[in-house]
């Protein structure tokens, strides 16, 4: 299982790495645009947040395997060290669960709506767009499981259960 967790990490990684240097790029070329040339690139605005989009979809799953996101624990912190364990092992389930509903939806937008809609500026059909929402949902399911079923992914430090 080693393999497969730096495999889903070095993907994830990879790809918010490629999405955040494509915002860095975007956005330094409508600077450069608005101080050095007479007109902006129509494009470069929509880029941005296509590719802010896609470092989210990319970051998500990382963000919930190094326990990143905002919670409140000042309750948890009050439990003895065995209800803290399985009360983050039932916001595990009950997030991976949440995930799959989630992941479903953004398939179904993808399909509903993405194959209709084109960007303005690019004119690339929406469903580029929308898939990182699937991403997003696919990769915090994976590293929500992986931490509820224990040792599949590597625990990262500063985990309180």
């Amino acid at each position: 299982m080693p393999i497969i967790s730096k495999a889903v990490r070095w993907f994830l990684v990879a790809g918010m790495a490629l999405a955040f240097l494509g915002l860095i790029g975007s956005v330094l070329l409508q600077v450069f645009a608005r101080l050095f040339l007479p007109s902006l690139p129509s494009w470069t605005e929509e880029t941005s947040r296509i590719f802010l989009i896609w470092m989210v979809g990319f970051g998500g799953g990382l963000a919930y395997r190094e326990r990143a996101y905002v919670n409140v624990d000042l309750l948890i912190n009050l439990f003895p060290s065995w209800l803290k364990t399985a009360f983050v092992k039932v916001s595990d389930l009950l997030i991976a669960a949440f995930m799959i509903l989630f992941t479903r939806q953004a398939w179904l937008q993808t399909i509903r709506m993405g194959l209709r809609q084109t960007s303005p500026a690019l004119y690339i059909p929406m469903q580029y767009v929308f898939f990182a929402l699937c991403l997003l949902g696919i990769g915090v399911f994976l590293f929500a499981l992986a931490s509820f079923a224990g040792g599949l992914f590597n625990k990262p430090k500063g985990e309180y259960a």
